[in-house]
């Protein structure tokens, strides 16, 4: 149910008017103007002479000794109140509804209200105009605040529950799955933006991004130009000046736990914050602030590019050999894990072939990664495939002593295949359970939908 309140008040027409006397008329005009329109609104339910007002006690109300009580009225603040009632279902009777509502509130209140309404049922929800006049039956003034507001709500809402709780059920779902097809129409218009994005190349998903970063500025060209700015000579000592490099000096570090982080850390000490910090992501206490956590994760990507950087300047003999081997066996395997056509097209640079196809777990585990899941390119993804490249890094450190005679390459493999096992089996029952839940969920809302209307009959 939703309750509008406003109100005319002498004081308003005031600013317009010449005098005191000159604004009470004109609001009693504005008084007298809205119940001619309630009463006479265009629509199909208007009758000829008029839609006819009720009251508390009578279903067709003196107008006219209303309208007398209207001009009658001395006071330079509100001279009347303006309420529409709109059910969320047609009561029956949407007379005893207005009367329950005013007198109930009346007795909480301690006040015998003067009021005459009128039902209009030209819209989808017939709804109940009510003007009461800013002075009681004895004298008293009148006024309506937002806890009243509320008051009435509840009032109209208690009695659609005792006397249409059928309805009242209907009307929640049918709200209840507008608001989900809304909803989805939302995200599904986001989604097309999002692909037309891509299809025109203003977007790239996480993984892409990566890869055209390495092109347009690998790692040790853009760590030479950082060096370089670090050697320009430092500005003159001045009280600003030290302001700003203290500035600098506390962004490039953070305390959690006790234990301070900066960009020197290790790669496997911010590692292991980050992964407690997701452990733990629904408990508040143990989160990190928003701006330190966004240091963690730029640090992370730095770690994560260096590393990439050293392996390929390392270890590129084994990277094309095994790209060589890697290619047969995938022309003579139907139906094994092969890394997208997207994927093989950007890959066709020799450096980002190496990065993509390298024998250190990525260029694996990545192919796995859909490059159209845009759920979270910045968290997700990179978590996701951090924790299964940890995985596969434990499995071969593990498995080395069984291995020693099997060849580098096929050592590698069998970790990479692993580790891509593990990832699908999790992907796999996360989907299961989720899919369950949705199950138990709707069959929890029909069972009690059911309960609901046996109950009723």
């Amino acid at each position: 149910m939703i309750v509008k309140h406003s109100y005319i008040s002498v004081r308003q027409k005031r600013g317009s008017a010449k005098s005191w006397n000159a604004a009470r008329l004109a609001a009693v005009g504005a008084a007298l103007g809205h119940l001619k329109y309630i009463q006479h609104r265009p629509g199909e339910d208007k009758e000829r002479e008029g839609r006819g007002t009720f009251d508390q006690e009578n279903d067709h109300a003196d107008t006219k000794a209303f309208k007398k009580e209207i001009r009658g009225l001395k006071t330079r603040g509100a001279l009347v109140h303006k309420l529409i009632f709109s059910p969320d279902v047609t009561p029956a009777d949407p007379k005893a509804f207005t009367r329950e509502i005013m007198s109930e509130l009346g007795e909480e209140k301690a006040l015998d209200y003067n009021w005459q309404a009128v039902v209009h049922s030209n819209t989808r929800h017939p709804h109940v105009h009510v003007m009461v006049l800013a002075r009681d039956k004895n004298g008293r003034e009148v006024r309506f605040d937002k806890r009243d507001h509320k008051r009435m709500k509840e009032l109209g809402d208690r009695f659609l529950d005792r006397e249409h709780p059928l309805e009242r059920e209907q009307a929640r779902l049918e709200r209840e799955q507008t608001e989900r097809e809304r909803k989805e129409a939302i995200r599904e218009q986001r989604r097309k933006e999002r692909q037309e994005k891509i299809d025109r190349g203003e977007y790239l998903p996480w993984f892409r991004h990566k890869i055209v970063r390495e092109q347009l500025e690998p790692y040790h060209e853009w760590k030479r130009a950082q060096a370089e700015k670090e050697l320009l000579p430092e500005p003159v000592e001045s009280s600003p000046a030290r302001q700003a490099t203290d500035r600098k000096e506390a962004d490039q570090k953070f305390v959690y736990d006790k234990k301070e982080y900066t960009q020197d850390s290790s790669r496997e000490e911010l590692e292991k914050l980050n992964r407690y910090l997701w452990e733990n992501k629904d408990d508040k206490e143990k989160r990190l602030p928003k701006l330190d956590y966004e240091k963690l994760q730029s640090w992370l990507e730095l770690k994560d590019r260096e590393h990439i950087s050293e392996f390929l300047q390392h270890h590129p003999e084994k990277i094309q050999a095994r790209d060589q081997k890697r290619q047969v066996d995938d022309k003579s395997r139907v139906g094994g894990k092969v890394l997208d056509p997207m994927q093989q097209a950007v890959a066709t640079n020799p450096a980002v072939g190496a990065l993509v196809q390298a024998g250190a777990v990525i260029g694996m585990v990545v192919g796995m990664i859909r490059l159209d899941d845009l759920r979270d390119p910045l968290g997700e993804a990179h978590q996701y495939l951090m924790s299964a490249y940890g995985e596969v890094k434990e499995i071969r450190s593990e498995r080395t002593a069984d291995l020693e005679d099997v060849s580098q390459e096929d050592k590698t493999l069998n970790q990479i295949e692993k580790g891509l096992d593990k990832v699908d089996e999790k992907k796999a029952e996360r989907a299961r359970e989720e899919e369950r839940k949705r199950e138990e969920a709707e069959k929890k809302r029909e069972k009690e939908m059911r309960d609901g209307m046996e109950g009723f009959r």
